[in-house]
């Protein structure tokens, strides 16, 4: 699944993401852990997505224990963008701006884009991007089909729940534990038990 990066002046057309077991949604909430692998004597950056709770858990322990991850809460869009369905990743303004228009009744068939604009404000750490000036604007558009059918069918043919598996905790399991001391493994062992527990099997 193509990434797309937020750039400024970018003019996104957001169409709905029709998942694997047939709901559809505007966007996925994802917890997001950077960190770096080790790998033919190189080092990689690896990003670890999370529907879940595992890497919130990770950053609560991180916090009580005094030790830092790399880590962010994001929300995942899927956007139409020079003839095909690429995926984004957008924070908490942009989110805000998106669920303000579409409680205007947003048909995403219609002329209705995100226009990015990105400013940088001052903070502890420096300049950082700023998104909340971004805001809808009517725009033609070159529609791969005008019938609903066709638009199905176009829509399921994403890759975005296989890329968050493939990228995910349990599919990164290994590298993770070498990274966070087994953590993860003692979080799913502790739930499998917990479960158990429920059911009533020791």
């Amino acid at each position: 699944m193509k990434i797309l990066k937020l750039e400024d002046g970018m003019e996104l057309k957001i169409v709905p993401i029709i998942r694997k077991d047939g709901s559809h949604t505007f966007t996925i909430s994802v917890s997001c852990l950077y960190y770096e692998v080790h790998k033919n004597s190189s080092n990689f950056k690896k990003v670890i997505y999370d529907e879940g709770n595992y890497i919130i858990r990770l950053y609560n322990h991180s916090k009580i224990n005094n030790y830092k991850i790399n880590y962010s809460s994001k929300n995942v869009i899927l956007t139409w963008h020079e003839g095909e369905l690429k995926m984004m990743l957008i924070g908490k303004s942009i989110l805000t701006i998106i669920i303000n228009e579409f409680q205007n009744t947003y048909k995403f068939t219609e002329n209705r884009h995100l226009k990015i604009v990105q400013e940088l404000v001052n903070s502890p750490i420096g300049p950082l991007p700023d998104y909340k000036k971004s805001h809808f604007i009517d725009k033609d558009w070159i529609k791969p089909t005008e019938e609903k059918g066709e638009w199905g069918k176009i829509l399921k043919n994403n890759d975005i729940d296989d890329f968050l598996m493939e990228n995910g905790v349990l599919a990164n399991l290994n590298s993770l534990n070498k990274e966070f001391n087994n953590f993860f493994s003692d979080l799913i062992s502790e739930g499998r038990n917990k479960k158990l527990e429920e059911l009533g099997i020791s």
